[in-house]
């Protein structure tokens, strides 16, 4: 490895990390632990011990069988973080005022804050019904008992999934409020499945969401879409034509983003 002039300032575990990430790029089939240990010239431990915790954050893959390290979607996606709460509002409102159109529901726009196991409604268009729902911009969203949280959850990388998973208490608020993170676990892979989320009256009963995931060009969840109505207007027989629907919008968000990427 060429030797490089170090700043006084070196945080010697980050040097490491990062060297770890370079390796990894120049790698893109994966390298296990001890040909990363070899090729740095990193002791075993201290791989391991940096592998784990980016492992843990969300940064890192590893195939159970192969053992074989590779940089996640997470690391990939941090450039979309410059699309800010105010320029995703702006991408998204002409397509959620579409779909409102369409549905006649009111259509929300969330994204997630990861550090609080929270997600965060950032926008909103209100419904066209007399009687509609409507929710403060800013209010936060329970991961696990609505369409936006479990969107946003099901796309993530496996890793940065189960480490939020493992911070939530599943609280019961209806009778149908999932509180096993098992059954939860399974919801979450039918919504990878079938591309949109539901919430079947999981946090009120007389309220019912249907929501899609917007992705970026890493396919990491930045950002979700939602129509939500009372129980007697979205009834669950409604769930996959009004599914489609709002996966149809998402995806169309989701391409103004990557475009949005592509020309910065």
């Amino acid at each position: 490895m060429a030797t490089r002039e170090k700043s006084p300032y070196n945080v010697p575990n980050l040097d490491r990390a990062l060297s770890i990430f370079d390796m990894l790029r120049d790698n893109p089939a994966g390298m296990n632990m001890t040909e990363l240990s070899r090729a740095l010239g990193i002791s075993m431990n201290s791989v391991y011990r940096i592998t784990m915790t980016l492992i843990d954050r969300g940064y890192l893959d590893r195939e159970e069988k192969t053992k074989m390290f590779r940089i996640s979607k997470k690391l990939l996606s941090l450039g979309s973080a410059s699309i800010s709460e105010a320029n995703l509002s702006e991408i998204a409102i002409d397509v959620m005022r579409d779909l409102r159109n369409l549905t006649k529901e009111t259509v929300l726009l969330g994204t997630l804050l990861a550090s609080e196991c929270k997600g965060v409604a950032i926008e909103q268009v209100p419904g066209l019904h007399p009687f509609k729902f409507l929710m403060d911009v800013g209010t936060e969203q329970i991961l696990y008992v609505g369409a936006p949280g479990k969107c946003l959850l099901a796309f993530l990388p496996e890793a940065e999934r189960e480490r939020i998973l493992g911070k939530l208490t599943l609280t019961r608020f209806t009778k149908n409020t999932i509180t096993s993170k098992d059954r939860l676990r399974e919801e979450l892979s039918e919504v990878r499945r079938i591309g949109y989320a539901v919430d079947r009256g999981e946090w009120m009963e007389e309220m019912r969401c249907v929501g899609a995931p917007i992705l970026d060009q890493y396919s990491y969840p930045v950002a979700t879409i939602w129509v939500t109505g009372p129980s007697t207007r979205i009834p669950m027989s409604s769930f996959p034509k009004l599914g489609m629907q709002v996966k149809d919008h998402a995806w169309r968000i989701s391409d103004k983003i990557s475009s949005v990427k592509v020309m910065k």
